[in-house]
């Protein structure tokens, strides 16, 4: 019986990843030549039309957009002509040939000489149509062979005389031939659709989806508090960022002191870059939970691709879903478009990168066994590194140099937890000097505050000497954050215990779905944009704020929501 849902699984994957990879949609293009006043009316309802790129033809074109699935597929459109003149139809496809070559006939793509854009139409064709047959009330007008010889393999046309009223019963079939990438897309998304799938019908046992719970006595509740924190803050960079650009105000020149953007500043610098409290997290519970019950590397890798890699494939094959329905964008819009719409979209950059750290394990067990002045070495040449370099959310690789700091740091401190708690409770401003001092600094020298997006690497930076200084700030910050929590912990305040708390239990879950919160705001962009212009630096502030509790409410709620149908495989699902 586990055979068949797995067969099951994998042939149902399959079939919706051929479904929406393997397909295409072809421009329909039907005008005529006459007079202007002979127009063309499309009967079949079923296809989308678009009247705006013949609104020029006073009704004499019509475009239509057929979309096809899988190799070959037959297609039936319902023409009727109003005037006696010819009617010209002409079908289109490949238009990557024609970008970028000067045609040696006028473009068929050519409405009384208005050309369409190309930019912004592109993302709707196919790369590869082979026409195989085209019929016009039973006659054929163009098979394989002729189609070759056509311009550019793809053009068909036919030229007719029409009676006024007369219906026109187009069908054609057309082969598609998908790139190696398109293949390459398909695989992904084959995998991602299994692991989804074999999670809903497959019957998995607690102990193959669940590592054993922490004993409570060995708990840290201070590290809840920190994950509540780390989450907070992400989210509310992301939002605080997105606000920014719907405001009007560029992220690149402050002529405006007093402009949103330059007021929150400091505090962006504060909170800009937190995922280094994630990763420090993982590196202390790597050593707190993993190294000293005994490292299991295989068991390690297994679990965190089941808890983080499993739901971060689940997530990335929704988003591609909805960028592909919904927008209409194919993965043949460019050679990045996977890369920078579903896998790296706004905080996905985080795992190709943490599952780069979590295979390279043995190096960070060769580090907690080695002495505290190697330790202390690799930990000189890791900051130099991240302040020489930077972050690059675009290449996994380096990226997870870059972020190995904060894992390794988080290491350090724990091995020394207990000295560091002490400290905390004792001499708290030892810890929290060093971070004001750092960043107060770094804002004094860079005069001005002028920041800079540095479109390379995807990465923010002060503009000092093109380094990274907030890698240090970030350390430090760790500590900060860690200390506070410390004595949060030892406070009188439960609500905000019981607050934390909550945010830190479906953390990874609002980690992943306030993307969709954030890209929902940007399908809106106008309305939002029209909301926040106007409004003051504190009306803003608090508009910021609201959005971000909000959406990490709703985030969670919608977790718990999954959790408590799929109950213990809801971690695969959505993380939590």
């Amino acid at each position: 019986m586990r055979l068949f849902w797995y067969v099951f699984s994998c042939v149902l994957s399959v079939f919706l990843a051929s479904l929406l990879v393997l397909s295409d949609t072809t421009r329909l293009d039907i005008y005529n030549t006459g007079a202007k006043e002979n127009k063309i009316e499309l009967m079949s309802r079923t296809e989308k039309v678009y009247p705006d790129w013949c609104k020029n033809d006073n009704g004499s074109c019509v475009v239509v957009e057929v979309r096809n699935y899988w190799f070959w597929l037959k297609k039936k459109v319902l023409l009727k002509t109003v005037g006696k003149e010819k009617l010209h139809i002409t079908l289109m496809g490949q238009w990557h040939t024609i970008r970028n070559k000067k045609p040696k006939e006028p473009s068929p793509i050519l409405n009384n000489g208005n050309q369409i854009d190309m930019r912004k139409d592109f993302r709707l064709f196919p790369q590869y149509v082979d026409y195989k047959t085209v019929t016009v009330d039973g006659r054929t007008i163009a098979d394989k062979a002729k189609t070759r010889k056509l311009w550019h393999d793809n053009r068909v046309e036919w030229v007719t005389d029409a009676a006024d009223g007369q219906i026109f019963n187009l069908n054609f079939r057309h082969r598609y031939h998908p790139r190696a990438r398109d293949y390459h897309y398909f695989i992904l998304l084959s995998v991602a659709f299994i692991t989804f799938l074999s999670i809903v019908f497959k019957k998995t046992k607690a102990s193959e989806t669940i590592p054993a719970p922490v004993k409570k006595s060995d708990f840290l509740d201070e590290f809840d508090y920190f994950r509540g924190i780390a989450i907070f803050f992400i989210v509310l960079c992301h939002f605080m960022g997105d606000f920014n650009e719907k405001t009007g105000n560029s992220i690149n020149i402050f002529n405006d002191k007093f402009s949103f953007r330059y007021w929150i500043a400091y505090e962006f610098q504060f909170i800009w870059g937190d995922t280094a409290l994630f990763v420090f997290i993982s590196g202390f519970l790597f050593y707190y939970i993993f190294y000293q019950r005994g490292f299991d590397y295989k068991l390690f890798l297994k679990n965190k691709f089941k808890n983080i890699v499993s739901p971060y494939l689940v997530m990335c094959a929704l988003l591609f879903v909805i960028r592909f329905c919904v927008e209409k964008q194919a993965p043949s819009y460019n050679k990045d478009w996977l890369r920078l719409n579903v896998f790296w979209y706004v905080a996905f950059w985080y795992i190709p990168f943490i599952s780069i750290v979590f295979i390279a394990s043995p190096f960070f067990v060769k580090f907690i066994q080695a002495s505290p002045k190697t330790q202390k070495i690799v930990l000189s040449i890791s900051l130099l590194w991240a302040v020489a370099t930077g972050r690059n959310q675009m290449n996994p690789w380096l990226n997870s140099v870059f972020w190995s700091l904060y894992y390794l740091f988080g290491i350090y401190v724990a091995m020394r937890y207990e000295k560091f708690k002490d400290m905390t409770l004792e001499k708290f401003v030892m810890v929290a000097l060093p971070f004001f001092v750092f960043v107060g600094t770094t804002f004094a020298v860079d005069l001005g505050n002028v920041w800079m997006r540095d479109y390379s690497s995807n990465a923010w930076k002060l503009q000092f000497k093109f380094n990274d200084w907030n890698a240090v700030s970030k350390v430090l910050q760790c500590l900060f954050v860690l200390a506070c929590c410390i004595l949060l912990k030892n406070s009188r305040l439960d609500r905000t215990k019981t607050c934390l708390h909550f945010l830190a239990k479906y953390s990874f879950s609002i980690f992943f779905l306030h993307c969709f919160g954030l890209y929902i705001l940007n399908m809106h962009y106008r309305a939002v944009q029209a909301f926040l212009n106007g409004k003051n630096k504190i009306e803003l502030h608090l508009c910021v704020y609201a959005t971000t509790i909000a959406v990490c409410v709703l985030c969670a709620l919608f977790a718990k929501f999954v959790k408590r149908f799929a109950g213990k495989r809801s971690r695969l699902l959505v993380g939590s």
